[in-house]
């Protein structure tokens, strides 16, 4: 049978479609191939924009000795881990089983029913003693499989209950209870691996910290932590965003960020640029811009620029024909890694001329190169731009004239996959950095993709909707409509709630609290996991919890699902950072802040984040209160002098209250509270802290007053959105 990879919707699929290993995909007819003829499967995993994934594929899926071992004695099947998460996920559980890590390409021999028999990642073409290469792996698991099947079957089966144990697993069993000690410890664990000198965590390589430093940020913008531990995770989350701001990983010139440092400095990349890791970023950068706008106004001004750099370039490079965002840009082009990126002084001087010594010195350019190679550290002869400080810089205008010239050299081969998840993550950084009619337009375009389809896919390519949604689909895309809703209000709230619906009913575990990965028409291999860990985006279970949190936040189910993985976040704080941000939101809900053992009773919430004022400085908006059926509060003029009334305070900011009616009977149900704030013009952006306080009561009993605070920021009519 030959290579049937060339009408393959996934790009990384088609880059092997001239193997001459005879690669098939995943389908129900090649796995009963598999049984039909009893030939173990040999299953790789990678995705298109993956450097090791090439490298593997030149030593050894275009090796003909290799082709013709593999083609003689199993079932190839080439799965791009992109379009199918399920698989990637049960496969990586094994390689982890088995080596202690992971990574990819994923490699993986199996048996005729789909049993892993040995899995590993990269490996070499010849032998590296002690270490097999792959050929003589490969032949040596054919021979066994003719010689002594019982064997590998005997390995397989243990095998395979191993991975589904693991797959399967709860929690671990913890006394402790969903409280602050729980956030405040886990911050206090990235600070015992936090590096003062260069951001981030840990030493080389490093990787984005994204929902790490989204905990930081949501927890300091939050009343719940103490003040201390808040400021630490502030000062940690502006160190680490700067340094990679100003490290090579930060393509300065086109905008945008790759994959992550070979290096515990930022400097030297893996060139892959994912749309994943950048609309994250772009939120956080956003985000920081705004909480040190008042107090650091020039960092924030050089987070926002970064920004705006990460929009342009998803505007211009990642955008497909029919306006979604495509998912990843190689590593490689023409078989070398980086070099579109990578510069010698003299291919400065070309474009440049005298100005050339200046640029070098702004981003540390030598003449043997500050790029040096992975395996030997030798110079090569190439930079990339590091800058040297944060207030070296050049102008803007050189580093256009040099992206001109960038652009007229052989460019990464995009993978033009558009990932329901990925792109609802786009939605939400856009809404987070200020660009909300970017975030609109991107959103519309789904939404009629799911009215359309019927349902959320997976991916869409070249117009055409593939699969069925993952809880992440889902989950990333409810959240950008959150994010959606808080900057500008209307329907998005909304559509959030539908996919929410959809969430509870294909993926949440009713008896046990949390959700699955998969749904219950997915494809079944081990089991059904529940994501609780976040990898290089946040876990899909914190962004549903996080949806629910905003649009349901009295559903006992919330609740139910932190109760389910409290055990990872007292276990494993760093691996679950996503997780503690919707504790985070659960003690702000909760009656008291030590032991957050019950949620407030009454939901408070600004309709939108951000208001623009008119041309007099004023700014109107509204607070949303939504009180449940059998209780009330009090009205501006309640019946006894000792119940609380309703007091809305603005602290920044002049403001005033349109307060509702009422009567001695108090006010219920879902109801708005229209407000004004006039700013000072000091500034085109300016903040407002609103405290709401209330009295929720029944018939019979009042509880405690509760004050809840919000956070407003205002525009003036010519700042930028």
């Amino acid at each position: 049978m030959p290579n049937q990879l060339q009408t393959s919707a996934s790009p990384y699929l088609r880059q092997h479609a001239d193997d001459p290993v005879r690669w098939q995909e995943w389908t129900p007819e090649t796995l009963e191939r598999a049984i039909t003829e009893n030939k173990p499967i040999f299953l790789s995993i990678g995705y298109s924009s993956c450097h090791w994934c090439h490298v593997m594929q030149h030593e050894s899926f275009q090796h003909q000795a290799v082709a013709d071992t593999l083609n003689q004695s199993f079932v190839c099947i080439k799965v791009d881990r992109e379009e199918r998460p399920d698989i990637d996920e049960a496969y990586m559980t094994a390689v982890q089983l088995q080596s202690g890590r992971g990574g990819w390409p994923m490699s993986v021999f199996l048996t005729p029913d789909c049993k892993p028999i040995l899995a590993g990642t990269y490996f070499p073409l010849n032998d590296r003693p002690p270490n097999p290469g792959f050929l003589s792996m490969t032949m040596q698991i054919a021979a066994l499989w003719k010689e002594r099947p019982d064997e590998l079957l005997e390995v397989a089966n243990e095998f395979a209950l191993q991975v589904q144990t693991a797959t399967e697993r709860e929690a671990p069993r913890t006394f402790s209870e969903l409280s602050v000690g729980l956030i405040e410890g886990g911050i206090r664990d990235f600070e015992a691996e936090f590096d003062a000198k260069n951001g981030g965590f840990g030493g080389a390589p490093k990787f984005p910290p994204h929902c790490g430093l989204d905990l930081f940020l949501i927890a300091f913008q939050g009343a719940a932590v103490d003040s201390a531990v808040r400021q630490s995770g502030l000062q940690m989350t502006m160190k680490t965003l700067e340094m990679m701001a100003m490290g090579g990983i930060h393509d300065v010139m086109g905008g945008g960020f790759h994959r992550y440092s070979t290096d515990a400095e930022w400097i030297l990349p893996h060139f892959e640029k994912m749309l994943s890791d950048n609309v994250l970023l772009l939120g956080l950068y956003g985000r920081a811009a705004q909480a040190i706008r008042t107090s650091q106004p020039e960092r924030a001004k050089s987070f926002q620029n970064v920004a705006t750099g990460i929009v342009d370039w998803m505007n211009r490079e990642m955008r497909g024909s029919d306006g979604l965002l495509c998912s990843a840009l190689d590593a490689d082009v023409e078989g070398h890694e980086g070099t579109t990126y990578v510069w010698s002084t003299k291919e400065i001087t070309e474009v440049l001329g005298d100005r050339a010594e200046q640029f070098w010195w702004a981003y540390q350019f030598t003449e043997i190169g500050n790029f040096l190679e992975e395996s030997t550290g030798q110079p090569t002869g190439k930079n990339v731009l590091c800058q040297r400080n944060v207030d070296e810089t050049v102008p803007r205008e050189w580093l256009d004239e040099l992206l001109e010239s960038r652009n007229k050299r052989p460019q990464p081969q995009r993978d033009d996959k558009c990932i329901t998840g990925w792109n609802g993550l786009a939605i939400a950084g856009l809404a987070q950095a200020g660009f909300v009619n970017e975030a609109v337009e991107l959103a519309e375009k789904w939404l009629e993709i799911v009215k359309t389809e019927g349902k959320v896919p997976r991916f869409v390519m070249n117009g055409t909707a593939f699969g069925d949604g993952f809880l992440d689909d889902i989950a990333y895309l409810a959240f950008g409509f959150v994010e959606l809703h808080r900057c500008v209000g209307g329907k998005w709230k909304q559509d959030a709630s539908k996919l929410l619906d959809s969430m509870f009913e294909l993926f949440y575990d009713e008896p046990k609290g949390g959700f699955f990965g998969s749904s219950k028409s997915h494809e079944r291999l081990f089991g059904r996991s529940k994501p609780f860990f976040d990898q290089p985006v946040p876990s899909a279970n914190s962004i549903a919890l996080r949806v629910a949190q905003y649009v349901a936040p009295s559903d006992p189910r919330i609740r139910k699902t932190l109760e389910s993985s409290l055990g990872w976040m007292e276990r494993a704080p760093q691996a679950t950072a996503s997780l503690l941000c919707c504790l985070h939101e659960f003690c702000l809900n909760a009656d008291t802040l030590e032991g957050a053992s019950s949620i407030r009773i009454v939901n408070v919430q600004l309709e939108i984040s951000e208001i623009i004022a008119g041309t007099d400085g004023w700014a109107e908006g509204k607070i949303q209160i939504e009180v449940p059926p059998n209780w009330h509060i009090n009205g501006q003029k309640p019946p006894l002098k000792w119940l609380i009334p309703l007091r809305i305070d603005f602290n920044g900011l002049m403001g005033s209250v349109e307060y509702p009616d009422s009567d001695d009977s108090g006010i219920i149900g879902e109801f708005e509270v229209p407000f004004a704030v006039q700013m000072t013009g000091k500034s085109d952006i300016e903040e407002c802290e609103i405290s709401v306080t209330y009295q929720p009561c029944t018939e019979s009993e009042c509880l405690p007053e509760e004050t809840r605070r919000l956070a407003l920021l205002v525009r003036a009519p010519h700042g930028r959105k």
